[in-house]
């Protein structure tokens, strides 16, 4: 008596699958006869029409397997498999198949509980039983997956944009969408950062149903279109994002809730899902480095991206490094800063081996293209020295301001930090 399994998932509305108990006799001598067993299946929620009650139930095709005998099998919220009058010669095992489908989630999207043949459910002529239960966890899913991603995600503030919402039914029965709205588009608090312009920016790959705006465009509602069995529909949107701020590129993600597309049919649950998308208007400053460690007095190199996400190139863009924890610049040969081509040549305005702090200048920043969302992009490449005797993390990122240019005005600077990068000092050991 080793256990039960049912191979994969059992999605409501779709393909069957096989619960197969099998029974072992290890004893080389004694024959077990009169054999029988319950499977209860395991419930969740209370029964109220065809919801609550077993999560799983046969399907009702007649029972199959080696060990012969009888197997009743019950339907429904009470669903079980009973199997009496098994016989198991010495030293041999059997098995006891039962098609099983699945019944209801108890209103998720996914449903994980363990299936247990009890071995006090366990009677033998002999008096013998397993010594423990049979157990082995069963997943119950509803067949409205939910996926959905910003194309790009990275996007210029005002230029148009697109997300996808794909809705799959993988049950074999077509699901009618009685309605599904997403609103907001961007979580609070930045709701009215992405916008649909109107109901035509919303395409549906299914025929039929209708769409519309909500919240003056800070979301949006389809309903009335079906889903084909073991298909899919598509929406797709054309948005707008902004920044909240100058030079603030923000990450704004949009949460589909669990059962948020509903159908006509009882118990079918979507899933949630969420997706993200980073919206930048102008200075974006990002830093890694080629390896997180270091012998204290080693080199690390340092590669400081900065896109323009304006569709105006920029002259002098000066990127300020205060270098962390006793670090210093390294200049010369294979320690040379460099910048990409096509951006000038780097201005170290005087920086000085050893320095502890450096301020370059990007002569020339590319603008991004009319209609694009690629930035115009230059990247600086330099090392610094990790100091000796140091023991712990050296972290650095590039802060808010740290990234400026003017045009006759005050500096503009970016207004999110890089992000940080550390380096963990590796142990030395000196030899006396």
């Amino acid at each position: 008596f080793n256990g039960n399994a049912v191979a994969n998932v059992l999605v409501l509305g779709g393909q069957a699958r096989t619960l197969r108990v099998t029974l072992t006799n290890p004893d080389p001598n004694v024959a077990l006869t009169g054999i029988s067993f319950t499977d209860v299946f395991p419930t969740s929620g209370a029964v109220v029409g065809s919801l609550g009650g077993a999560i799983m139930e046969p399907t009702g095709a007649a029972a199959t397997g080696t060990c012969g005998g009888a197997v009743a099998l019950t339907l429904g919220a009470a669903a079980q498999v009973a199997a009496t009058n098994i016989s198991l010669a010495a030293g041999t095992t059997c098995t006891v198949d039962v098609l099983v489908r699945g019944r209801q989630t108890n209103g998720t999207y996914n449903l994980l509980l363990n299936n247990t043949i009890l071995a006090s459910s366990f009677v033998s002529a002999q008096g013998l039983r397993p010594a423990s239960n049979a157990v082995r966890p069963v997943q119950v899913r509803s067949p409205l997956a939910v996926a959905k991603s910003f194309n790009p995600d990275i996007v210029a503030s005002g230029e148009a944009s697109t997300f996808t919402i794909t809705l799959t039914n993988n049950g074999s029965v077509a699901l009618p969408v009685t309605g599904f709205t997403d609103n907001p588009i961007a979580a609070a608090p930045y709701q009215n950062r992405l916008n649909i312009a109107s109901a035509s920016s919303i395409n549906n790959s299914c025929a039929g149903g209708s769409s519309a705006l909500v919240s003056g465009g800070q979301g949006f509602s389809v309903s009335g279109f079906n889903i084909p069995a073991n298909g899919s529909c598509t929406v797709t949107v054309t948005y707008t994002g902004q920044t909240p701020g100058t030079d603030t590129p923000t990450t704004y993600t949009n949460n589909i809730t669990e059962g948020a597309v509903k159908t006509s049919v009882t118990g079918i649950i979507s899933q949630a899902q969420s997706a993200t998308v980073l919206i930048a208007d102008r200075l974006r400053v990002l830093k890694t480095l080629d390896f997180p460690y270091a012998t204290p007095g080693d080199p690390v190199r340092y590669v400081v991206t900065v896109e323009n996400y304006s569709s105006a190139a920029l002259a002098n863009v000066r990127v300020t490094d205060a270098l962390q924890n006793g670090s210093t610049l390294l200049l010369g040969g294979s320690f040379t800063p460099t910048l990409t081509a096509g951006c000038g040549t780097l201005g170290l305005n005087g920086a000085a081996q050893g320095a502890t702090s450096v301020t370059f200048t990007i002569p020339t920043m590319p603008a991004r293209a009319t209609g694009s969302n690629v930035p115009g992009t230059c990247v600086i490449s330099f090392s610094a020295m990790i100091a000796k005797g140091t023991t712990d993390f050296t972290s650095n990122e590039i802060g808010a301001g740290g990234v400026c240019y003017t045009l006759g005005g005050p500096p503009i600077c970016n207004g999110i930090p890089s992000g940080p990068v550390s380096t963990e000092a590796l142990p030395t050991i000196t030899l006396q």
